[in-house]
């Protein structure tokens, strides 16, 4: 992979994701030559789902859910006057974007009944 097979990555976007801090620093040895390239243990977002430990991926989660907490919240407040409206906007807008974040994390569902039970618990909703 790279030049010598017409594939030209761009260092700024490229992220290297690796389970042991031995083996991160390792490789900002081998590509010290690349000082945008990021190298980390924890986790990143791609393509709006996220990979790394399951750690990142939980706090991913939650930052999503308080998100959909506030969503909710606000189509609550429109669904006083404009019920159809409401409904729509959750059905075709919050489901498929809770839907897509459990397609694209493994265990979410898990992850998000567990934010889910804690924040219900917390009578925010």
């Amino acid at each position: 992979m790279g030049p010598g097979y017409g594939y030209f990555p761009k260092e700024k976007k490229c992220v290297l994701i690796f389970k042991s801090d031995q083996l991160a620093e390792a490789a900002k040895v081998v590509f010290k030559d690349y000082p945008k390239l990021k190298i980390t243990t924890v986790g990143e977002r791609h393509l709006g789902a996220v990979i790394g430990s399951d750690e990142y991926r939980a706090h991913y989660v939650e930052e999503k859910v308080k998100s959909w907490v506030e969503d909710v919240k606000e189509l609550s407040i429109i669904a006083e006057d404009e019920p159809q409206a409401a409904l729509s906007a959750f059905t075709k807008g919050l489901c498929s974007r809770w839907v897509y974040v459990q397609r694209t994390i493994s265990q979410s569902f898990l992850l998000t009944s567990r934010n889910l039970f804690y924040l219900t618990s917390r009578n925010l909703f």
